[in-house]
């Protein structure tokens, strides 16, 4: 296990540049996950499961409780020890956006999938790294920099 730090940690150093001090909290997030996002760091994620309510063959994602454990057509998942497949029949499914859409038409069905590790807030935790959390703190500058700068408030030469 990695250590972590609260995303609160970066945005305190972010927020000491004058020019970074108007940020919304919620925008510096937003391009932290981007910057998780495409660096790709699977130890920033970890494993979990949701029960998805399914009416008339679509859920929203993700839902909490208990229901069947369904694949994706072509990739397999096992079934929870407690649960048992439908006879006969192939229990596949498919998302678009956050709407999941299913092989049968009301049930309850369970999904795993990979998600940020949040803290108790529910804000994404970062490695305690001082290379990754400067990585962040640059990217986060050129994000909002870059909206400055198209906003005509900031010169080329700050970009």
């Amino acid at each position: 296990m990695i250590q972590t730090t609260n995303i609160r940690r970066i945005l305190d150093r972010i927020m000491r540049h004058p020019m970074l001090r108007d940020i919304p909290f919620e925008t510096a997030v937003e391009y932290t996950v981007d910057f998780i996002s495409l660096l790709g760091t699977p130890a920033l994620y970890e494993e979990k499961t949701s029960v998805v309510n399914i009416k008339e063959w679509r859920g929203q994602l993700p839902r909490n409780g208990k229901g069947l454990v369904y694949r994706y057509s072509g990739n397999s998942f096992h079934l929870s020890p407690d649960k048992s497949p439908l006879e006969g029949m192939e229990l596949t499914y498919k998302i678009q956006g956050l709407v999941i859409f299913t092989s049968t038409k009301d049930t309850d069905i369970e999904i795993a999938y990979r998600a940020f590790a949040v803290d108790d807030e529910g804000y994404p935790l970062l490695p305690d790294n001082a290379s990754f959390l400067r990585g962040l703190e640059n990217y986060i500058k050129l994000q909002w920099f870059t909206v400055l700068y198209d906003m005509g408030k900031i010169p080329q030469a700050v970009m």
